[in-house]
C-alpha cells in the first residue's frame, strides 16, 4: 500500500488543476503498475494563507483512478509550523486522519 501525501508545493505554485491531475495520475499510475500495490491519495491543496482548491479536486477526482483509493483530507491538520509544514502534534494527527481513513473509509479492491 502507497500511501500519497502531497500538494502545498502546487498550492503555492499555482499549479492548475488539469496539471496537477494529470502528474498525479502519471506517478500513481507509474507507482501502482510497478508495485501492483493501490495507493491512497490524501486531499491536500492549503499551505499558509494559499488554498488550492484546484489541486484539491484533482486529488478527490483521482479516487475514480482503479489503482487509487481515497485518503483522508489532511488539510484539517491543526499541528503545523509556517503554517504550512506538519509539527510533531500535526505529524500525529495526521496519523490518526490515516489510520481513520484505513479503518473506516476504504472500499475493499
Amino acid at each position: 500500500h502507497v500511501f500519497w501525501q502531497q500538494g502545498e508545493a502546487d498550492a503555492i505554485l499555482s499549479t492548475p488543476g488539469p496539471l496537477y491531475a494529470a502528474r498525479l495520475r502519471r506517478v500513481t499510475e507509474a507507482v501502482h503498475r510497478a508495485s501492483g500495490a493501490p495507493v491512497s491519495v490524501a486531499v491536500s491543496g492549503w499551505c499558509g494563507e494559499v488554498y488550492a482548491a484546484d489541486v484539491r479536486a484533482a486529488q478527490i477526482g483521482a479516487a475514480r483512478w482503479p489503482w487509487v483509493l481515497p485518503g483522508p483530507d489532511t488539510d484539517l491538520v491543526e499541528g503545523r509550523w509556517q503554517r504550512c509544514h506538519f509539527d510533531a502534534e500535526g505529524q500525529r494527527q495526521a496519523v490518526e486522519l490515516w489510520r481513520k481513513a484505513l479503518a473506516f473509509g476504504l472500499p475493499a479492491r
